[in-house]
């Protein structure tokens, strides 16, 4: 689970957008959802991958890069590349954004101490993608704002 918190800063009443911003972050999320399928996940089965999320990501013995025959990370077979970058369900509401990886239920991810945590390595964030997620975000609520026709004024009388 990736967790990034935001806060909205409002130059007009609240009230008078509730519905367009509840609507906006639920489509911002889920534009969120599809940019991080789309781009940042990729990364993670990059060689850089091992420097990007140094945190998160163990090293391989050489003995196990051997016996792959390469050094990208969290890839053995060619297998969960290929099912992580497939099919994906994303649903979002105003609070998150879920992206289902419908190929990996398939795999076993977590194992003894021993192995590497792929369920960790697979939902590692940068800091500087944690800024450019939170810029999206910023950018595509205010994109859909803008968008919101607002309601004519009607005069009485």
């Amino acid at each position: 689970m990736i967790k990034l918190r935001t806060i909205i800063t409002y130059s007009v009443e609240p009230g008078a957008l509730k519905g367009a911003v509840k609507e906006g972050v639920r489509a911002g999320l889920k534009r969120l959802g599809q940019i991080w399928h789309r781009t940042i996940l990729p990364r993670h089965f990059e060689l850089g991958a091992y420097s990007r999320y140094a945190p998160v990501y163990r090293k391989r013995s050489a003995a196990t890069r051997k016996r792959k025959g390469h050094a990208r990370p969290m890839d053995y077979t060619g297998k969960l590349p290929a099912l992580a970058k497939g099919f994906a369900m994303i649903r979002s509401s105003t609070r998150r954004v879920k992206v289902d990886l419908i190929g990996l239920r398939s795999m076993r991810l977590g194992g003894p101490p021993r192995f590497p945590d792929y369920k960790a390595e697979l939902t590692a964030v940068s800091a500087k993608e944690y800024d450019e997620m939170g810029a999206e975000l910023q950018r595509g609520l205010t994109d859909y704002l803008n968008s919101v026709r607002r309601p004519a004024v009607k005069s009485f009388g």
